[in-house]
């Protein structure tokens, strides 16, 4: 994928392939030691050897298979997850293009969650050479494919990955960017998460109850959302009351799913403020 009428390549250099590995893998802390790396050695420690080895297995039937019979026998959710696995996978590993292109695999899917994350990803790829407008580039191309649709959703999962960045600040105003006019779900998402970062933790609440009603797959990424807004807000001297407010919220909104094991992973993620 490039940027039509520039000549500035939007992806970043090497260098910076650990750092978005981590960031996207929600390892917040790991892509910060890896900031400035030469390599992305010491960062594939990181990585479960049992998740890694299905990654590589799944990839091997795609190459033996073909992209369209792996599609018809796995659907657009046994691709979509695979490709994300590979994809950062492969930047956790230095390999850029191949992560992209990955990454534009899950996009091809359109699964209505792996989709979006594809787009999502390399939005945070472009968008370190060329901001948001890089970011656009790479949303927009969801539209080119025929997925205009998740559009919305994708830029709910770019904000998401923005406060992993610690980018508190532009995660609202992409949040923000978001109407009810496109995707309702995307939407109630979006705002469910405003409310979390404005203070308003019941009001996020209410917002969350209608969006598991209409949307239970996506309202599960809002309480992981929840959580990286609380582990942000925990980080700061002046912010740690309203990281407990979040993190509260979110255990909340994850025991109201009725999974627990939801609830379970959710606690194991929280840093305590």
């Amino acid at each position: 994928m490039t940027r039509r009428g520039s000549e500035v390549d939007p992806v970043p250099p090497a260098m910076a392939a650990a750092q978005i590995g981590l960031l996207l893998a929600g390892d917040a802390e790991g892509a910060g030691d890896a900031e400035g790396a030469g390599d992305a050695e010491g960062a594939g420690d990181l990585r479960d050897p049992d998740e890694a080895y299905e990654a590589y297995e799944a990839y091997e039937r795609i190459a033996w298979a073909g992209a369209e019979a792996f599609t018809e026998a796995q659907g657009p959710d046994g691709v979509g997850s695979a490709s994300l696995r590979l994809a950062e996978n492969s930047l956790q590993e230095g390999d850029l293009q191949q992560a992209l292109r990955l990454f534009e695999r899950a996009m091809d899917t359109g699964h209505p969650l792996h989709a979006p994350k594809g787009a999502a990803a390399v939005a945070l790829m472009f968008s370190i050479e060329a901001g948001r407008t890089g970011a656009r580039t790479a949303i927009g191309r969801l539209a080119e494919i025929g997925h205009g649709d998740l559009c919305p959703r994708a830029w709910f999962f770019y904000g998401m990955y923005l406060v992993r960045r610690g980018d508190l600040g532009e995660a609202d105003a992409v949040w923000r960017s978001i109407t009810a006019d496109g995707d309702g779900s995307a939407y109630a998402a979006a705002l469910s998460v405003l409310n979390v970062l404005g203070g308003e933790p019941a009001r996020a609440e209410e917002v969350f109850a209608y969006l598991l009603a209409r949307d239970d797959d996506l309202a599960e990424e809002v309480v992981w959302a929840v959580l990286e807004l609380g582990n942000a807000l925990a980080g700061g001297h002046r912010t740690r009351a309203a990281g407990r407010r979040a993190h509260e919220a979110g255990l909340r909104m994850a025991e109201r799913c009725g999974d627990p094991e939801l609830g379970e992973d959710y606690r194991r993620g929280l840093r305590p403020a």
